[in-house]
Formats: structure tokens, C-alpha cells, sequence
């Protein structure tokens, strides 16, 4: 490597001594650029001076940041809990509690205790007979003895033979989806205080008295004889002979006596004609469902799964159960023409049929893929059963053999309702075995009608979902509850 004499580069330079170079023209290019580059830059600089600008940019301050406001935070008076504390580790500390201490202890427990208590006799189950006055609930400005006597007189009016209100019978089969079709929804009635647990329709052809139970242990009776055009209006009574929902009412064969059943244990019915709720059963457990045997005689269900046999005319002593460890039970249906056969719903998944004569095994199981909610045979022939099951189905299932029995038709039906309204609990035309009636959970409201297939050929439409329907066994009446206490009712 050699240096030129001219430029003072370090290259490789073929000529010793060379005068001319080719780095040294471009060196001395870029001396004359950088110099012209100043000289233009000065004159820029001197012009802006002879201007102001420079000193006005300079003097210009950068904007200062906006710090955000911060909100000051309500102050909340929050209200200082004492925390309570454990009287057992302040005896084992050697802690003492002043006398102004302890008896603030014991007022605040005195206080607890009067809660708990202040409501007692409220849910306590009555004893013994009650007469339709002592459990009477006026209603509005009316008195209890107001009450009575004016639904006595209603009593009376029951036994009139004559026809007072202007509704056909039910139709045959042939004819039956068509009169369905042509009732008229009279809109609904406040019957009871709280969610209808069971419906019933005295079979009377003179008034058409419709019955009720609710969550509180009321049963409540409507006459809507003089009212079918606006049953809203149609004259209540409420009255409370149970302290826990009544989860069955039926008037006997024997109209002049209306039973019922409660989960406070007891079952009791009111005789029309004196005006009395009488006790005819208590348990521990709570009641679940009934029927008859004879105007006399019914079976009552458990539901701990035991099933007894009753005789009104005994003393409440002398009940021993016919069936024991069934499952938890739900309702009860006798065959209409075979007496001795009865079906029985169970939270097992089965719905039993058991025979009167022979009562160590079951004659049939019913098996379903959840609890069984409900179980009924046909009212004419007893050849079918109908049941509701938890795994969201309906079936009918054929009886006519009752050791062979078979699943005639199954269909998915959402009879999830949960724990606000009451289950469903298909049941079947009173004159018609072909047609069935259930509710439904759709957000469109109506009730359903099936028929033999258990194909849903109607839908009455009501503005609430009715849980419990129940049909007049002889005229074009057709009742449901829901879960405020509210009927509404097709004429």
C-alpha cells in the first residue's frame, strides 16, 4: 500500500510519482460541494435572523400536559357490624362479659327466638274436627258467619235435580274434538291465595261449584252458575282446615262430601251438609295422593312409599298400611270396574300396579326412564294407564292384561316445570277415553288436547300455564289452575 503525493489517500497506485490521481479530482469535488453546502446554510441562517423567526420559535414554549381530574370518591357511611364472637373461647381465655353484655346476648336470642316462633301456630297442623266457621276466611268486608251460611245455602242448592245453567253434555268420541273446539275461554278467576296444587268440579247439574288447593293449605270453592259470561266475578270462599299444600281434592261418589289430602300428614273431608271438616287420617309424613274404593272406603299414599287402606267410619287408630317401601309416591288410581287393582306413581321410575288380594308383589311395572309424577287409569274401561314422567314423556300404557302389560305410545313432552309451578298431571276425559288433557311449558299459552295416539289435536289457549286440569264428568266445563292461584275456565 503506498500513499499519492497529491490526494494523501492510501491506494494502490501504479505510478510512483504520479501527478495526476483519480481520487484527488474527487476529492477536491467534494471540498468545493461541502463548502458551497456551508456557504448556502449561513445565508439561510442570516436570512431568518434578519427576520425574527428564529428568536420567535425559540421563545415559544412547548404546551404543557393536561393532567386528568380525578373524581374524589363519595365517601359511604358503611354501617360497622360488631363481629360476633365465640362465648365458648373467651370462657376457656379467662375473658369475663360485663352485665350490659350479656343482656344484650340475651335479648338479641330472646328476639331470634320470638322469629322463629311468631308464625307457629300459623303452620301448625289443626287437630281434631273443624267446623266451616272456625276455619273460615272472610274475604273483603264480609264476616266469617256472612260466609258460611250464604255457601251453606249454596250446599243445599247442590241436591236441586233441575237444570239452572244453559251447557250441553259432552259429546260421543265421534264428536268430542269438534265441541272441544267450540269452547269459549271466560277468562280466570282469583279462586286461592297461592299456587294450585288440585282442581275439582262437583259433578252437580244444577251450580257449577269449582274447588281448589293451594301451597297454604286452602281450599277454596267459586259458583259460577250466575257468572259464565264473567267468571272474574263470580262469589269465593276460602277457608284453611290444612297447614301444607293439598295436593289432592275429589268429591266422593257421594257428592255431599269433598276429601282432600296435605303434605302436613292428615287427610280430612267436609261434609256439605254439616258444615264440618272431619279428620279421618294423620301421619308424620306428608299425603300425596288418593282414591275410592267406595263412598266409604279409600286408599291414601305416602311419601315414604307407604300406602293405607281407609275406612271413614273407623277411628284414625286402627290405619295399617297395605303396601310399605314403594318409593316415594305420588298418586294413586283405582281401577273403575276391577276394584281390587290399583296403579301407584313413584319417584323410583315405575308406576306399580298391585292387586287388593295380593299385596307382596306388585302385579306389573311400569318402568320409565325418570320419576313418574302421575298415573291414572282410563275412567271407563281402566284398559289404559296414563302417566307423566321427569325424563320429559308422556305414555300410555295398555292394562287390559293386567300381568302382561305393554307401552302402547310414548311421546317427548317438556314436563320440566320447576320448582315454582306445580308438576304436570295429565288427565283423561271424563266421558271420552280417546282424548287426554296436559299442560304445557310453550311460551304461546294453552292447554293440550291428545287423542288415543297421543296426538295433539287442540290447543285452547289460555293467557297462563295451567298445571292442573280438571273436566265436569258430565257437562262442557274444563278448568285449569296455575301456580297464583288463578282458574281459568272453558265453557
Amino acid at each position: 500500500m503506498k500513499y499519492c503525493v497529491t490526494c494523501s489517500f492510501e491506494h494502490n497506485c501504479k505510478e510512483k510519482f504520479s501527478d495526476v490521481c483519480m481520487f484527488s479530482e474527487d476529492t477536491s469535488l467534494k471540498m468545493d460541494y461541502e463548502e458551497s453546502r456551508k456557504e448556502i446554510i449561513n445565508q439561510r441562517k442570516r436570512f431568518l435572523e434578519n427576520l425574527g423567526i428564529i428568536e420567535e420559535i425559540h421563545s415559544i414554549e412547548p404546551p404543557k400536559k393536561v393532567k386528568p381530574v380525578r373524581q374524589k370518591r363519595k365517601v359511604v357511611d358503611v354501617e360497622v357490624v360488631q363481629l360476633r364472637r365465640s362465648r365458648r373461647l373467651e370462657m376457656q381465655n379467662g375473658i369475663s362479659c360485663d352485665n350490659d353484655e350479656m343482656q344484650n346476648l340475651q335479648q338479641s336470642f330472646e328476639a331470634s327466638a320470638n322469629k322463629l316462633t311468631s308464625n307457629f301456630e300459623e303452620y301448625k297442623r289443626p287437630e281434631g274436627a273443624l267446623r266451616m266457621l272456625d276455619c273460615c276466611i272472610p274475604l273483603q268486608s264480609t264476616e266469617k258467619a256472612e260466609d258460611v251460611a250464604n255457601l251453606s245455602t249454596l250446599f243445599g242448592k247442590l241436591k236441586m235435580a233441575e237444570d239452572t245453567f244453559n251447557v250441553s253434555d259432552w259429546k260421543t268420541s265421534d264428536r268430542i274434538l269438534e265441541q272441544l273446539s267450540n269452547l269459549s275461554y271466560r277468562e280466570r278467576l282469583k279462586l286461592v291465595r297461592s299456587r294450585i296444587y288440585s282442581l275439582c268440579i262437583h259433578p252437580s247439574n244444577c251450580r257449577i261449584l269449582v274447588t281448589a288447593g293451594d301451597k297454604t293449605g286452602r281450599i277454596g270453592f267459586a259458583d259460577l252458575t250466575d257468572h259464565i259470561a264473567d267468571v272474574s266475578e263470580a262469589p269465593t270462599w276460602q277457608f284453611a282446615p290444612h297447614s301444607a299444600p293439598v295436593n289432592c281434592i275429589r268429591f266422593a261418589p257421594d257428592p255431599t262430601k269433598l276429601f282432600s289430602c296435605s303434605y302436613d300428614g292428615s287427610a280430612r273431608y267436609l261434609d256439605l251438609e254439616a258444615g264440618v271438616f272431619e279428620e279421618i287420617f294423620v301421619d308424620d309424613e306428608a299425603c300425596k295422593g288418593f282414591d275410592f274404593l267406595s263412598n266409604n272406603e279409600l286408599l291414601i299414599t305416602l311419601h315414604d312409599g307407604t300406602v293405607f287402606k281407609i275406612d271413614i267410619r273407623e277411628t284414625t287408630e286402627n290405619k295399617k298400611p297395605c303396601v310399605s317401601n314403594a318409593g316415594r309416591l305420588r298418586t294413586v288410581s283405582i281401577h273403575p270396574l276391577e276394584k281390587n287393582y290399583f296403579v301407584i306413581a313413584s319417584l323410583l321410575g315405575l308406576a306399580t300396579i298391585w292387586d287388593l288380594r295380593k299385596l307382596k308383589n306388585p302385579v306389573s311395572e311400569l318402568k320409565h326412564k325418570g320419576g313418574v309424577n302421575s298415573a291414572y287409569f282410563s275412567p271407563l274401561t281402566g284398559n289404559k294407564v296414563l302417566t307423566a314422567a321427569a325424563s320429559n314423556t308422556i305414555e300410555v300404557w295398555d292394562t287390559k292384561k293386567m300381568t302382561k302389560t305393554k307401552k302402547l305410545k310414548s311421546i317427548p313432552h317438556n314436563n320440566f316445570v320447576g320448582r315454582w309451578v306445580t308438576n304436570f298431571r295429565p288427565v283423561w276425559h271424563p266421558t271420552v277415553e280417546s282424548v287426554c288433557f296436559s299442560g304445557s311449558t310453550n311460551s304461546i299459552r294453552h292447554i293440550e288436547v291428545f287423542d288415543e295416539n297421543l296426538r295433539a289435536v287442540k290447543l285452547l289457549g289460555v293467557t297462563t300455564m295451567c298445571s292442573i286440569i280438571d273436566c265436569h264428568p258430565e257437562r262442557a266445563i274444563l278448568c285449569g289452575g296455575n301456580s297464583s292461584g288463578y282458574v281459568s275456565v272453558f265453557i
